[in-house]
């Protein structure tokens, strides 16, 4: 088999991946919360905090506010991973990922040795 046919069924797979059940409930996810107003300014408002939290931690010694910033993205996050709209994408988000792992076990066994791997849930 040459270069371009192992090219060719990769393709192949990412495509029927993408059009997969798993694939297109991530992508629905994502888009019921970037339409939904107010999740949609949460996500924007949590960028907006951990962007002023990351200018506090590189001019902390500056006098930049550490702490009281870290505290308001602490309290942002948690109004972002408690809102419904985000809980359901990280849902499918691992899902997809669970998915995609178990292609990579079967696509590299013998190929590519894997490392132990404990997962706590």
């Amino acid at each position: 088999m040459s270069n371009s046919d192992i090219l060719s069924v990769v393709f192949e797979l990412k495509d029927n991946i993408m059009n997969s059940d798993f694939y297109v409930a991530l992508k629905e996810k994502e888009k019921q919360m970037m339409d939904d107003s107010e999740c949609f300014k949460l996500l924007n408002l949590y960028q907006s905090v951990q962007e002023e939290y990351n200018n506090a931690k590189r001019f902390e010694n500056y006098g930049g506010k550490v702490v009281e910033t870290q505290l308001k993205l602490s309290q942002v996050k948690k109004k972002v991973s408690d809102n419904p709209l985000v809980v359901e994408y990280n849902m499918a988000y691992k899902n997809l990922v669970k998915e995609l792992e178990k292609i990579q076990d079967i696509l590299f066994d013998g190929i590519i040795f894997k490392k132990k791997k404990i997962e706590i849930e």
